[in-house]
Order: C-alpha cells, then sequence, then structure tokens
C-alpha cells in the first residue's frame, strides 16, 4: 500500500494467487497538470443512455478503447460515470487507494444490491467491512474448501448422473440451464448441508433468478425512488419476502439442532466476533448466506455455460482438455490434489473467465477526489471499473478474441488490474477460490462422461443483464456420453 500504515492497510485480505497472478506494479507515471476526465461523445442531454440501452457492453467497451489511457467521463443521462481505461488505473483503484473507492452501498449503484444482500461482506464499507472480511476470511480456508470438496463431487456427480439417461437420448440440452440447476445443487448442499428434489431446486432457481435478474436491472435506474409501484418492484419485494421466511426459518432449526453439519451455515453458526465472543445473529448469517447463494451460483453456473460453449466452438482445446483430464485422472474421481495437476483445465476457466467476466463492469464511488494520470477526479464521482473492456483490449492482448487458454502460462507477468473477474486488493471477492475450485471439479467430471458439441454453428450472443453477462438464447449443446 502506498497510503499510511492503518488496521486496513494490515488487514490480510488479499489471497495468495491474487498477488501471484497480478504480476508486478507498473511504475507512477509522471506527474502532469491536472485536468478533468474526457468526456466521451454523446447526445444533448441524453448523453450515451439511447446507445447503451441496445448494447451496454459494446458502448462501454468503444468508449473505453476510443479513450485508452485516459480517465473517461460517460454521461448517462443525470448520470455521469468516470471509467479508467488501462490496468494502472485500475490498479490505483483496486490497490493502491482502495480505501478512496468504497463501494457507497447506501447509495447509487449498490442501493439496489444491498436490498438481496443486506449488510453483507459484499455491500459493507469501512471498518464494518473490515470486521465482517475478517470473520468471514477463516471460513474460507483451504481447509474448509478442501471439506466441502467431498460434498461437491457427491452431489456433481449425483447431477451427472441424473443427467447421464437425458443426454443418451441424444437431443440436444441447454447447457447453460443445466449447469444452473447443477450449479444451484452445489450450492444448496455446501450452505445448507442437504440435496434438493428437481422440484425444489426448479422453484429456487426460478426465484433467484427472478429476484436477482429484477435487481441487476434496477443497477442502472439507482435513482428511481423504491416507493414507485413499478410492477418489477412489486415482484421483487414479494420475492424477498418468500426468500427471507422461508431462509429465516431454515436458520431458526439449524440453530437449535444439536449436531452440526459440514456446511457453511454450521461454520456461520459457530462463528464469533472476535472482541465479543458474540454468535452472529439471524439477520446477519442470512445476509451472509443469500450473498454466497446468489454470487456463488450465478458466477460458477455462467462460467461453466460459457466455458462448454468456447469449448464446442474451439474443438482443439476441447481435445487437449480432454487428454488432459483423462491422463491425469485416469478414471478417477477428482480430488483436491489431483484438481492441481489439472493445470490446463485451470487455464480454461481462467480464459473464460477473461472472455466472459462474472461482473462486466464493477461500480465504486470516490469519496474524497483523487488524481488518476493527471486526470482529476471530482469528490462523490460514480466509478465504473469495466474489467471486460480491459480483458478484450487489443492493445493488451493478442488476439483478444481468440480463445487461448495457454496465455495463462504467462499470467505472472501481467501488470496488476489487467486480469480482474473478481475484482482485486482488499476487496476481492471473498468466494473466489470456491468458485474457481468448483468450476475446474464440474468441467473435469463433466468431460470425463460427455463430449459436448454444439447443435448450431451459429454464434450465441450476449447481453448485459445489469453487470451479469448471460446468454440472449439457449446454449443449445448436443452431450454424447463417452464410453
Amino acid at each position: 500500500m502506498t497510503e499510511n500504515t492503518s488496521s486496513l492497510d494490515r488487514c490480510p485480505m488479499q489471497p495468495a494467487h491474487e498477488a501471484e497472478r497480478q504480476g508486478p506494479l507498473e511504475p507512477e507515471p509522471p506527474a502532469t497538470a491536472c485536468r478533468p476526465p474526457v468526456k466521451a461523445r454523446g447526445l444533448p442531454v441524453l448523453g450515451n443512455v439511447p446507445s447503451m440501452m441496445v448494447d451496454p457492453i459494446g458502448t462501454f467497451a468503444r468508449i473505453a478503447h476510443r479513450h485508452r489511457g485516459a480517465i473517461v467521463s460517460v454521461s448517462l443521462g443525470p448520470i455521469k460515470l468516470i471509467m479508467p481505461t488501462t490496468p494502472h488505473q485500475v490498479a490505483h483503484m483496486y490497490y493502491d487507494h482502495w480505501r478512496k473507492y468504497p463501494k457507497g452501498s447506501s447509495g447509487g449503484f449498490y442501493r439496489p444490491i444491498r436490498r438481496i444482500f443486506g449488510d453483507s461482506v459484499v455491500t459493507l464499507d469501512g471498518d464494518d467491512w473490515l470486521a465482517d472480511r475478517r470473520l468471514l476470511q477463516p471460513i474460507f480456508s483451504q481447509k474448509n474448501l478442501d471439506n466441502l470438496t467431498e460434498e461437491m463431487i457427491a452431489i456433481v456427480k449425483e447431477s451427472l448422473d441424473a443427467l447421464t439417461p437425458r443426454a443418451a437420448q441424444g437431443s440436444p440440452l441447454a447447457i447453460n440451464r443445466e449447469m444452473k440447476t447443477l450449479a444451484i445443487n452445489v450450492l444448496t448442499k455446501c450452505i445448507f448441508g442437504v440435496s434438493l428434489t428437481k422440484d425444489e431446486n426448479g422453484n429456487l432457481g426460478t426465484l433467484a433468478t427472478e429476484i436477482f435478474v429484477l435487481t441487476l436491472k434496477r443497477m442502472f435506474l439507482f435513482f428511481l425512488p423504491d416507493v414507485l409501484p413499478l410492477p418489477s418492484e412489486l415482484a421483487l419485494r414479494r420475492g424477498l419476502r418468500k426468500l427471507d421466511g422461508a431462509l429465516l426459518e431454515h436458520l431458526r432449526r439449524r440453530r437449535d439442532e444439536a449436531s452440526p453439519r459440514k456446511d457453511l451455515i454450521s461454520l456461520l453458526l459457530n462463528a464469533r466476533d472476535e472482541e465479543t465472543g458474540e454468535p452472529l445473529t439471524l439477520r446477519h448469517i442470512r445476509d451472509e448466506l443469500v450473498t454466497f447463494f446468489f454470487a456463488g451460483h450465478e458466477t460458477t453456473a455462467m462460467a461453466l455455460g460459457w466455458a462448454l460453449y468456447l469449448l464446442g466452438r474451439n474443438p482443439h482445446v476441447l481435445e487437449k482438455l480432454i487428454a488432459e483430464i483423462d491422463t491425469v485422472l485416469d478414471g478417477r474421481t477428482p480430488t483436491p490434489e489431483l484438481l492441481k495437476q489439472l493445470r490446463y483445465t485451470r487455464q480454461v476457466v481462467q480464459e473464460t473467465l477473461r472472455f466472459y467476466p462474472p461482473a462486466w463492469i464493477i461500480p465504486r464511488i470516490c469519496k474524497e477526489g483523487d488524481v488518476i494520470d493527471g486526470y482529476a477526479i471530482p469528490p462523490d464521482s460514480v466509478i465504473a471499473i469495466n474489467c471486460y473492456a480491459i480483458h478484450h483490449d487489443p492493445a493488451l492482448w493478442e488476439r483478444p478474441e481468440s480463445f487461448e487458454p495457454e496465455r495463462f502460462e504467462q499470467s505472472s507477468s501481467w501488470p496488476r488490474g489487467m486480469y480482474t473477474p473478481f475484482g482485486g486488493g482488499p476487496r476481492v471477492c471473498i468466494g473466489d477460490r470456491f468458485s474457481l475450485l468448483e468450476s475446474q471439479l464440474v468441467l473435469a467430471m463433466f468431460l470425463q462422461r460427455f463430449r459436448p458439441r454444439l447443435a448450431f454453428n451459429k454464434a450465441v450472443r450476449m447481453r448485459g443483464t445489469g453487470v451479469a453477462l448471460r446468454p440472449v438464447q439457449d446454449i443449445m449443446m448436443f452431450c454424447s456420453p463417452r464410453s
């Protein structure tokens, strides 16, 4: 950290693999006279709203690449977004001056998100966030992840057993939906310690999708008051009431159980505040569980769906990946030790997250004002960190639109801020290792059984639903059982 040392600076939040993959710090550019951010072209009054409504991902990427090297001001009607365009600028916000860039969850983009996640590690700021992060960090230790791996393997095997007869019929499957079902199965087992029936999974998935999509859409309309009785607002309220009622009742039952289980609820029920020694309130546990569930299953389901799509579009990568899985696993069930040997499998997941990051744009607030590369950022500016644009910048990547997992063999030499699918710095996603582990595990076990092939040659388009990247249409694939 370049700022004065404090309790926040000493916070041991950044996992070792995060620092390893980010590479060395770029040198600071020479000081220049302060100037305002470059204004992106747009219409009078409306700014870039019309193009953003049609193609938000492409609009922001084109602006970032057109003004590469600058700090850019993007007008969205009454809102002005400030966007960095280089890894150095992103690293300044994520790593070197991260305390200046809180999420500002009491307002702005994160206000709709807080309605789902409450006061959790995703939404809190300042000392409240620090205390929560330190409380939760041990839950995601390598030991606990290894323990959860056993649960993951069992539920993935069960899910693939159920998928096999349908795949064998020879009809194409909506692989994005199949991966979502599988991801929900894994998360409910790891969080709640129970397996869901097909109907329960479908009901939970439908409810989760409805709530999440409604909330993500509100992120770019955060200035609209919640009291407006819009149909989407009323549907969101109903969904949250149903979710809270079921979850809080389950937590009350679990609190009174005599024997703990191997799941995240047990870990949270046994967690204690390091200063007071008090257990977490049920509302606090509810907020963390909802955060883990929504963020966890969405991230993994999208990564797996897009990974299989990209493998279908790149048969040579698929063959190399299957060869590694067959050689390393040799028909065995993966273990934590065997997963470490599946290096190309991990690179395939990493390259998928470069192509389709879990959150293509990350909001922040610049509370006090700042200067980056000579550009003056006013206090209380809304920041939009566009990792999709940086992940696809031809000035940074060779053949950025080509799916090349091998590029991650050189990732240790990349500058910080160049690859940030889970954010970066002390506020890097707390569940990033969990998501990478689950994605690698599912991909390996899936390809032990099936050889996927796209049902149609036509490219699948994506859309930005809030900050998430979703396919516009289902990804239809034949999944031929392997002998």
